[in-house]
């Protein structure tokens, strides 16, 4: 069931409850309207949770997590990624493929799952990686209220 859902929400308690259970306790880099409101199911939830844990992970104890949105006319464009990644371009591809980890204790589900969420949502997920400066990039809009 799609409602209006007000992600700013979500993304300030995923924060606390990342920062809490995390023993990396990472910056985040928060850049976003408040009021951040799109049409979704509360599915879509998982998609920025999984983004911004997974992006934590990666970062290690040196890097910056980020969020950011950009807003038109019809959409909400969310952009999450870290300033310290350690994924090389090879990989890229690879991401959002079932079983696909870099984790220890992965078991390459979470990206899969956001991809499927997006797609659920007419959305795509983008993923840039620029190696000079260690920064990948996850990008997709979902449309606003």
């Amino acid at each position: 069931i799609l409602e209006d859902i007000d992600v700013s929400h979500f993304i300030d308690e995923i924060i606390v409850h990342l920062d809490y259970m995390s023993a990396l306790r990472n910056r985040f880099s928060v850049n976003y309207n408040h009021k951040s409101l799109i049409r979704a199911d509360y599915s879509i939830i998982r998609v920025f949770f999984n983004l911004i844990k997974n992006c934590n992970e990666a970062a290690g104890r040196q890097g910056i997590v980020f969020i950011e949105t950009e807003e038109s006319e019809k959409t909400i464009t969310f952009r999450v990624g870290n300033t310290h990644s350690r994924i090389d371009a090879e990989c890229l591809n690879k991401l959002f493929e079932p079983s696909f980890t870099l984790k220890e204790n992965g078991h390459g589900l979470g990206l899969m799952v956001v991809k499927k969420i997006l797609h659920d949502h007419n959305a795509n997920i983008a993923v840039r990686l620029n190696t000079h400066a260690g920064k990948i990039t996850f990008e997709f809009s979902i449309a606003k209220v």
